[in-house]
């Protein structure tokens, strides 16, 4: 299990929000403190999922809420899925790439 990486990348017209490793239960508290910061910004998000290895349910329930609260600021929200093709076709399975 790779421990998550959690990154704030600040640029003109949008936060590059990275995550990397396995996004998982185990480090949850870690990634509900990192999501609930994030969301106190005020801007035009991209998260980026490009190299995490797992992604739980918790991860998630934030992005969505981070994906609704910054479209409710009337921001634009932006994902990039994960690259690893065994985690997004479950994530397409499951249809959270619709929700997302």
């Amino acid at each position: 299990m790779a421990k998550p990486t959690l990154t704030l990348e600040k640029g003109e017209s949008e936060i590059v929000v990275r995550a990397t490793g396995d996004l998982n239960v185990q480090h949850a508290y870690e990634i509900k403190n990192f999501f609930e910061a994030v969301m106190q910004e005020e801007a035009n998000f991209h998260l980026h999922f490009g190299e995490a290895t797992a992604l739980d349910v918790s991860v998630i329930q934030f992005s969505y809420l981070l994906k609704l609260n910054s479209q409710r600021n009337g921001h634009h929200f932006k994902i990039t899925m994960p690259e690893d093709t065994g985690l997004f076709d479950l994530m397409e399975k499951c249809g959270i790439t619709k929700i997302l």
